[in-house]
């Protein structure tokens, strides 16, 4: 089970918007102080180019205004130093005081060495001159003392000189608060009482302060206002507490709600409960983010979820500053959202932005940095760069290891991610290996029922089902269903997934049936839990349709991809890996449809959005060169076909190896492209290099290599090798028997193989004992109605045709055809060839029973151009022609069109034809580059054609 999400609490955190609390802002000034001069205010001066070190952060320059500025990520800042040549700051304590961040400018203020201790005598002298006025003021009221004798007057005296002679602290105390005094800084009534005070004219400073009123009353007014504002707080935290327990009861109530209709898989009303919860606190990052959690995972409202996240990133910022755990968190959740867009560059920048926090918050070996690595890892995976995923993986595995020892769930699940890696990569050995390593601690922590335990048996399901063992991966997959059914009852997202993994081993098993039942079931399940446009659901709409698709019902597999396609494209947007697959598999529809245009314009959509999100050398890239190769090699644009097989395999190459089985997959395809072409070495050779790594990969009974020796006795067939053939047939049939049991269509194709050896050997009866055997297999599979059991009709058609037996063979080909008309319609390929088919039969039977001549009443001979560089072509003729002669071959001639072809293999004819009314005779020496038919027209169209024929002997041959 991969790990996406981390937790804190009980909430797992998920979170979308890439967003940063914006920091704040400290203004300052750095100035010379203000000054009075005889009771008018002369203003400081600003000084420029003054250097302002800030702990933890870049110097800064004071402006020409003196202005300077610098961001504060917390709530207080320190300064380490200001400095400008010829200056000092007044209060040397400033440079290493702590301030809080305000609104309001910091002024630092800077003198001369010179000026301030010119500033600070001034003072001094200032404050000893009033101090000296103010004792021979004492003195002389001392002296002038009537009613004290002259030993009183002297005991006051001294009480006087003693006070003088304290002084001296209060002087250098005052004089330094002068000397550091900026006038700029106090409004005009307090600058002026400063003023009277410092110069000593008391009286004045006195009578100022009075204009203000009584100053007791005042006092005693604020007491009061004191006291009415302490108890108003008092109601007001009163008031707050009975409104908090509100709001604590009100969300109690919207959870419940949310759980109730939750249980009822009611998603919309479980939503809007959780989302009226979240409203009751907008600073509550837990409510908030479990809202946008259920929005995004139930609903997959990526826009709604996104507001949500995008709050709950700002109050982390806000509350706990970026270096902090919640922030690592946003950071690693808004990672996963993008992961699951499939936008892994910006997946990968938001996860390696919470490694970096937790790095340092944690340190390089916490449990948390091993979840980034895993997700990573994940990222990497899904971009198809398997290295650096096991790189990140075993990362988080030794960091998991040292923590929590080697039998912890979260060292099961990196062992599962490697597994899953290496079974990704064709190492099925090394996926067993790290997959039963998990599944092993699971079993011993939890016991055999345990929901981890199951993910670890559809693990393991997941790579004996790559390894084509059907039956392995059906036990454990069952398995995993059993556990979940009786851990989370039938109605359960895991549950149903479960069925879709079934579902898929059913239908490499051909087990359509079963197939359909097991999507189908999963389907409905998610659609109760999620609702009906969530891509979950999706996923199984996309798997329903491949069934159909497989049994030949196209329009409802369109049905099917269209509405995956549709879901896909309202959640994710246009450009996401899953509209991709629903492209993909909507082409692949068309594709079976012989409908090539609209195949390869859905192949391209396909690529075009994989090439844009996971760059030009992914795997799924090179998925839909495959299949844009396949839809040319189907045109017979064999060029092209080997162009976009070869770019697949490049790409194979460079990213998994030369060992893999898509570079198999690559190889086959391109001598599937050389087989086509008639090179046979070739062909054989890259079918051997497929098989090769197949063996190699698989073992020797695996479906991929029967497909490879399928192929090789294909070619062999087609050189007339029918023994060599006939080994690689058997040899393919062999493991197909093993592996899908008796009823499985690969087993139909190999028993269509065979039979067709026998019929190519001249033995009718084993060739149609084997056809049987695969008609059996394919009415049993596909039902009576299927281009397949078509396809088998029209076989055993011409076998009967080869025996002589045209009424069998009419019989069969009328079956293929009625087929044909329903699945296709009347004017698809295939359809019309079918009819071409029942008219040579009835032609062989029309000069087996002497009746040519009722024949050729309503039918007329073709000869249909071939595409591509060919000899008619050359001379210029594309299209249909009626094919009047053929060498010694004409109309009325007692042997057939057919075998006459045969005997003018290779060497020189003439033939005449007509085309539009004008006919004309050429010359070939030897292949023509026509497919040679039959069709039925009007009596009085044949009878048309020949008389321009008759005509145009007599004008010719005279």
């Amino acid at each position: 089970m991969n790990q996406h999400r981390s937790k804190i609490g009980l909430v797992v955190c998920l979170l979308l918007i890439a967003t940063t609390a914006s920091a704040q802002t400290q203004q300052g000034f750095v100035k010379t102080k203000g000054r009075m001069v005889n009771g008018q205010l002369q203003a400081g001066n600003k000084l420029s180019g003054a250097v302002i070190s800030v702990r933890g952060r870049s110097a800064v320059l004071s402006q020409s205004n003196g202005q300077f500025s610098f961001p504060v990520g917390g709530k207080t800042f320190m300064l380490d130093s200001v400095r400008k040549k010829g200056y000092q700051l007044v209060d040397a304590e400033a440079a290493s005081r702590t301030y809080a961040v305000s609104a309001n400018p910091l002024y630092l203020l800077m003198e001369t060495p010179e000026q301030q201790q010119a500033d600070l005598l001034a003072a001094e002298r200032k404050i000893r001159r009033n101090l000296r006025r103010q004792l021979d003021d004492k003195e002389a009221e001392i002296e002038s003392l009537r009613n004290a004798s002259q030993a009183e007057k002297d005991s006051l005296l001294r009480i006087l000189y003693q006070q003088q002679s304290n002084n001296e602290k209060l002087i250098a105390d005052m004089a330094k608060r002068y000397a550091t005094l900026d006038y700029d800084q106090l409004d005009e009534f307090y600058r002026q009482v400063t003023y009277f005070i410092e110069n000593g004219e008391l009286i004045r400073a006195d009578s100022l302060l009075r204009t203000r009123g009584d100053l007791n009353a005042q006092v005693q007014t604020i007491l009061q206002q004191g006291q009415t504002i302490k108890e108003e707080e008092q109601k007001l935290n009163q008031a707050k507490a009975v409104h908090q327990e509100d709001i604590a009861e009100a969300a109690r109530r919207c959870y419940s709600f949310y759980e109730a209709f939750l249980a009822q898989h009611q998603n919309d009303s479980a939503a809007y409960y959780l989302e009226l919860r979240a409203s009751l606190d907008t600073t509550n990052v837990k409510w908030l983010n479990v809202a946008g959690r259920f929005v995004d995972e139930y609903l997959a409202n990526y826009a709604k979820a996104l507001a949500y996240y995008h709050r709950v990133l700002r109050q982390s910022l806000l509350q706990y500053g970026e270096q902090s755990e919640w922030a690592s968190t946003s950071y690693n959740n808004i990672g996963s959202v993008y992961s699951n867009q499939g936008d892994y560059a910006k997946a990968l920048e938001f996860y390696f932005k919470a490694l970096n926090i937790r790095e340092k918050v944690f340190g390089t070996e916490h449990p948390d940095v091993a979840t980034s690595y895993n997700n990573i890892g994940l990222v990497y995976s899904n971009q198809g760069n398997y290295a650096k995923a096991l790189e990140f993986y075993f990362k988080a595995l030794n960091i998991r290891e040292k923590v929590f020892g080697t039998e912890h769930p979260n060292v099961a699940t990196s062992y599962n991610n490697i597994g899953l890696v290496y079974s990704n990569q064709g190492n099925y050995t090394r996926a067993l290996e790290f997959c039963s390593k998990a599944l092993n601690i699971h079993e011993k922590i939890f016991g055999t029922e345990h929901p981890d335990v199951a993910t670890s048996y559809n693990n393991i399901g997941s790579v004996y089902s790559n390894q084509g063992d059907y039956a392995k991966a059906l036990e454990f997959y069952f398995k995993a269903l059993n556990i979940r059914e009786k851990v989370f009852g039938t109605e359960h997202p895991n549950v149903a997934s479960s069925y879709n993994n079934i579902g898929t081993v059913y239908y490499y098993h051909g087990d359509y049936i079963n197939a359909l039942e097991n999507y189908s079931r999963a389907q409905s399940i998610q659609e109760k839990v999620f609702g009906r446009e969530h891509p979950i659901v999706a996923k199984s709409f996309n798997n329903i349709g491949l069934v159909y698709s497989a049994q030949g019902d196209y329009a409802k597999a369109l049905e099917y991809g269209v509405k995956a396609l549709s879901i896909h494209e309202k959640v994710y947007g246009t450009d996401h890996p899953a509209v991709a697959l629903s492209y993909n598999n909507i082409g692949t529809i068309f594709s079976k449809q012989g409908d090539d245009a609209r195949a390869l314009e859905y192949y391209v959509k396909a690529l075009n959005i994989k090439e844009k999100v996971l760059g030009t050398e992914h795997p799924d890239v090179a998925l839909s060169y495959n299949n844009i190769g396949y839809v040319y090699s189907a045109q017979g644009d064999y060029a092209k076909a080997l162009e976009y097989y070869v770019k697949a395999l490049n790409i194979n190459e460079k990213v998994l190896g030369t060992e893999h089985p898509d570079v198999a997959l690559s190889y086959n395809n391109i001598g599937y492209v050389y087989f086509n072409q008639g090179d046979y070495a070739k062909a054989l050779e890259f079918y051997f290099k497929a098989l090769n790594i197949r063996e190699k990969v698989f073992g020797t009974e695996h479906p991929n290599v029967a497909t490879s020796y399928n192929n090789i006795g294909l070619v062999y067939s087609n050189q007339g090798d029918y023994a060599m053939a006939l080994e690689y047939y058997v040899k393919a049939l062999s493991i197909r028997e093993i592996v899908f049991g008796t009823d499985h269509p690969d087993v139909a194709v190999s028993y269509k193989n065979i039979g067709y050896i026998y019929s190519k050997q001249g033995d009718y009866a084993k060739a149609l004992e084997y056809y049987g055997k695969t008609l059996s297999i394919r009415e049993k599979v596909f039902g009576t109605d299927h281009p397949d059991v078509a396809a088998l009709y029209n076989t055993i058609a011409s076998v009967y045709s080869n025996q002589g037996d045209y009424t069998k063979a009419l019989e069969y080909c009328g079956k293929a055809l009625s087929i044909h008309e329903h699945v296709f319609g009347t004017e698809h390929p295939e359809t019309k060839s079918l009819r071409n088919n029942i008219n040579v039969i009835k032609y062989r039977i029309s000069l087996s029973e002497g009746s040519l001549q009722e024949f050729l009443s309503d039918h007329v001979f073709t000869a249909t151009i071939v595409e591509g560089d060919t000899p008619a072509r050359q001379q210029g003729m594309h299209g249909e022609y009626i094919l009047l002669e053929f060498g010694d071959w004409v109309q009325e001639s007692p042997m057939s069109l057919f075998d006459t072809n045969g005997k003018y293999k290779g060497h020189p004819k003439d033939i005449v034809v007509m085309k539009d009314d004008v006919v004309s005779l050429h010359h070939f020496e030897n292949v023509i580059g026509a497919q040679l038919g039959i069709k039925s027209v009007e009596k009085d169209v044949r009878q048309h054609i020949n008389d321009i024929y008759e005509n145009w002997k007599k004008n010719n041959r005279n």
